[in-house]
């Protein structure tokens, strides 16, 4: 089953990456059915969710021997975190800037806190894991490691990332601000994916991804201002600005990873001619 899978995977590798995301989003409905009725106050619920779908999610990496193909391997930590340096940024300054905003405002209590904590690092867990670790990964085997390879595999990634939010429809009553927010998550997800086609770090991504999500929804999640739900709810055209931010950094990315192939490339010739001349001489 394992050899059919690759074969598979190495002959229709963006059918593969899609199936798998299908699979992915069963999963989610799958627990998003079995988690329905259960009442736990703020992210509680949604931690449940989560937590229901890592454990599926898990067992069917596990049984399809996708599991063990994650590239865990930490040497580029630090790489993934210079190459989302944006992000971080980005993401500092958007907290320093909450927290001003909060400052007379009580916080939740410590067990809500920790809910929410747990909660966006499942999500930031999870999906770094499907959609990097496995569908990203494979994509780059599948299309050979070369810089147009990994561009390609990253904007398929980001674009499948972006249509798998779709499952926000199951709890949420408005099919239009469940489309914006997917095509909000397309670039961020394209975002994200290039990040990973320069470091290819899975834990550096999860660290990512959850720091993102800890300063978009902490206003929910420590102050309880608002919700998850209510934040997609009021998606709308005018919300849409805020892709504009990641276009540069997609575009600087996009030339990093072709410029970084040909300095390679001419480091290696210079390399052998180094050897060659090493040669003549002995």
């Amino acid at each position: 089953m394992k050899k059919t899978r690759k074969a598979f995977m190495q002959e229709h590798p963006v059918m593969y990456a899609a199936m798998t995301t299908f699979s992915f989003l069963l999963i989610l409905y799958l627990t998003a059915f079995v988690t329905k009725g259960v009442e736990i106050p703020g992210y509680g619920g949604l931690l449940l969710r989560e937590e229901s779908a890592l454990i599926f999610t898990m067992l069917f990496l596990k049984s399809t021997g996708m599991l063990s193909e994650i590239r865990w391997e930490q040497d580029n930590f630090m790489d993934t975190l210079k190459a989302g340096a944006f992000v971080l940024l980005l993401d500092i300054l958007l907290l320093q800037y909450e927290r001003i905003l909060m400052i007379e405002e009580d916080c939740l209590p410590w067990t809500q806190i920790f809910l929410f904590l747990g909660f966006i690092f499942l999500v930031g867990f999870l999906e770094e894991t499907v959609f990097r670790g496995i569908i990203e990964e494979n994509l780059i085997r599948s299309f050979k490691s070369c810089a147009l390879g990994r561009l390609k595999a990253a904007y398929c990634t980001g674009i499948l990332f972006g249509l798998a939010h779709i499952i926000n429809r199951s709890w949420s009553s408005s099919m239009e601000a469940v489309l914006y927010q997917m095509l909000q998550n397309v670039v961020i997800g394209i975002y994200l994916s290039l990040i990973y086609a320069r470091a290819r770090n899975v834990v550096g991504m999860i660290f990512l991804h959850a720091f993102y999500d800890f300063t978009s929804l902490m206003m929910s999640g420590i102050y309880g201002i608002g919700s998850l739900q209510e934040g997609v709810q009021s998606m709308d055209a005018a919300s849409l600005w805020v892709l504009l931010i990641y276009l540069g950094p997609i575009i600087y990315l996009t030339i990093r990873i072709v410029l970084d192939e040909k300095r390679t490339a001419l480091r290696k010739r210079r390399e052998d001619a180094f050897d060659q001349r090493l040669l003549m001489i002995k």
